[in-house]
């Protein structure tokens, strides 16, 4: 939605953050009350200096799933009129986005703006106040039949989605196109309302107001992460963690089908409005809308979870306390922050890889049965490694991932198993997780997380 508000100031952390060597997370989870974490996800917001012109407001961003192409809002010089859509492109991640142009096929005298870009980069969906809508703001569908064609015109979806007197705001589809998210407001008040249809070429039955987002305060901008599991938005609920509209995330039980209370994510959050995210599911980087002062600006956040896991069932979430940039090559310091028991002897790492390692590197879990006190510090092991050793005696597992030499960067996965043995059920179990670059010798060790196996 088009909004303005009153100068305050948010956080603008150096984009170098956005290109360091993070590791990336993966959630899931068993029960929804059980299975939450506390809300810290990501690096400060870094600007997208490129794309945010100055006097104006730029927001809503929406990327391909290879995050090389976007589509936003901007009131910028030069509009149609009010906001308009503009694309940029960047041949890699690590570039800088081009020159955003206007989508003139799509724009209109009016507000045209929100746009989401489908899984597969074939449709996208804005919201417009143009003149010969259904509602005084619709939801509107333009698509294109390859990635390297132009966007087609747009059509207005029309009912039962649009109506008279219905303000319809930032749409977004799951990954499955089968599910709307969206927000709605009338008279009874501004909410998120989910629809769904059974085919992508169906129209959307009615939508309804998604009570698990709600609240009686002005929830807005759903982001749905795969096929709903996860939904981020917005809301102004009291109190407020951080600013005028939060951040907030709730997640679907994959055995109940239920979803968690909302959680906070103050670090996705500035002092001000914060709406409008896209977020990639594998590298897990999201792109927000934050103002500062009277006029919105493009952000990006990185993550900054490592997230060890058995199917269903978090086992143990490590974040870092600081990054070390000098001397290079950065390094990670890391500590425990949650634990729950796992259901599952059998554990899996998901580990993102920003940047090439020409000798490759390793991936370790061991798992012990006693915890050393004091820890030995890494670097008696490696000299300039940081983190320390904790596990020692009665080990019970040491499994290892390799990385090959070169790979390409992305998602790294290795699963690494527990011995299923009666003996160790109801016992503790501590795990370290460390990984180490060759060549460079850059390691990273975490703490210790502690699990008791269950039958």
């Amino acid at each position: 939605m088009v909004v303005s508000r009153p100068p305050l100031l948010a956080p603008a952390l150096a984009r170098l953050l956005a290109g360091s060597v993070i590791l990336g997370m993966t959630l899931a989870w068993s029960t929804p009350a059980a299975a939450q974490i506390s809300g810290t996800y990501f690096t400060g917001a870094a600007p997208i200096t490129e794309l945010n012109a100055p006097g104006s407001s730029n927001f809503s961003p929406s990327l391909t799933e290879d995050e090389l192409y976007m589509v936003f809002a901007s009131n910028r010089a030069g509009t149609a009129g009010g906001y308009d859509l503009y694309e940029t492109r960047r041949p890699t991640v690590d570039s800088l986005w081009a020159t955003p142009v206007n989508l003139t096929q799509l724009n209109s005298v009016n507000d045209d703006y929100e746009p989401d870009i489908s899984y597969d980069g074939l449709r996208l969906l804005f919201v417009s106040t143009r003149a010969g809508g259904v509602g005084p703001s619709d939801i509107y569908l333009s698509q294109r039949p390859n990635s390297a064609a132009p966007w087609g015109p747009p059509v207005d979806i029309g009912a039962p989605i649009n109506g008279a007197g219905i303000f319809n705001d930032d749409p977004h589809t799951t990954q499955d196109g089968l599910t709307l998210f969206y927000t709605s407001g009338t008279a009874a008040g501004t909410h998120v309302w989910m629809a769904t249809r059974p085919t992508i070429a169906a129209p959307f039955n009615p939508g309804a107001p998604f009570a698990p987002a709600n609240s009686t305060a002005f929830d807005h901008s759903p982001l749905p992460e795969g096929n709903g599991d996860t939904l981020w938005f917005s809301s102004t609920r009291a109190p407020a963690p951080v600013g005028s509209t939060d951040f907030y995330m709730i997640t679907r039980d994959p055995v109940t089908g239920l979803y968690s209370a909302p959680v906070a994510v103050p670090d996705m959050s500035s002092t001000d409005w914060d709406s409008n995210a896209w977020r990639n599911g594998v590298t897990q980087r999201m792109y927000v809308s934050q103002f500062v002062g009277a006029n919105s600006f493009l952000w990006i956040l990185c993550p900054r979870l490592v997230v060890v896991w058995v199917p269903k069932c978090i086992l143990s979430a490590m974040i870092p306390v600081s990054i070390q940039w000098f001397p290079p090559p950065p390094r990670i310091i890391w500590r425990r922050i949650w634990l729950v028991s796992i259901l599952v002897p059998q554990v899996q790492i998901q580990w993102y890889r920003w940047f090439r390692w020409p000798l490759g590197g390793i991936s370790v879990l061991q798992g012990s049965l006693s915890v050393i006190e004091p820890p030995i510090p890494a670097s008696v092991f490696l000299p300039g490694a940081v983190g320390a050793v904790y596990l020692g005696g009665a080990p019970v597992t040491l499994q290892l991932g390799v990385f090959g030499p070169n790979q390409a960067p992305g998602l790294q996965t290795f699963n690494l198993g527990i011995p299923n043995n009666p003996a160790l059920v109801g016992l503790q179990v501590h795990l370290q997780n460390a990984s180490l670059e060759f060549g460079t010798n850059l390691l990273e060790v975490s703490e210790a997380g502690t699990i008791r196996l269950t039958p």
